[in-house]
């Protein structure tokens, strides 16, 4: 059986997204496909609904394009009931970010700016250009990727 690479980059960002929640101490399994979140995690207070956008790699002007739609194709955005977090996946760094559901509520997608490594001058070029038209919700990777005690003090 051959799969698309849109279905191997959503499998992949599903699998770091799990490994990065286990290695903070959240229990944390992939639901079957079809389901209306990805991932079903466990914080020890509660279960929490993991919805998971992956990206293969940075667009050329250094950030990451994520779209907030219901599956493939789709215009119906998601509602705060749907998921409790949103978990960016970034395969070609292997980096993962959190943003409750509630924080994204209206939106129909998402830029990320890649500062990870990176010195705040070249961040703040990366940060300001006007060419970032994707959506005008740009975000820091840093300020979301979380430590293990943000899914306990925020759930």
């Amino acid at each position: 059986m051959r799969f698309s690479q849109e279905v191997m980059v959503g499998v992949a960002g599903e699998n770091l997204v799990c490994f990065d929640l286990i290695m903070k101490g959240v229990l944390a399994n992939r639901t079957d496909q079809g389901m209306e979140y990805d991932i079903i995690a466990d914080n020890a207070e509660r279960f929490l609904k993991v919805q998971v956008k992956s990206n293969w790699g940075l667009r050329k002007n250094g950030y990451y394009a994520f779209v907030l739609t219901c599956g493939k194709n789709s215009d119906r955005l998601y509602s705060v009931t749907d998921y409790d977090v949103l978990a960016f996946a970034a395969l070609d760094k292997k980096l993962v970010g959190y943003i409750k559901s509630s924080d994204l509520v209206g939106k129909r997608a998402i830029t990320i700016v890649d500062d990870i490594g990176k010195q705040r001058n070249d961040v703040f070029s990366l940060y300001s250009k006007d060419d970032i038209t994707f959506d005008k919700s740009k975000i820091l990777f840093s300020s979301i990727v979380r430590d293990p005690d943000w899914f306990s003090r925020e759930f």
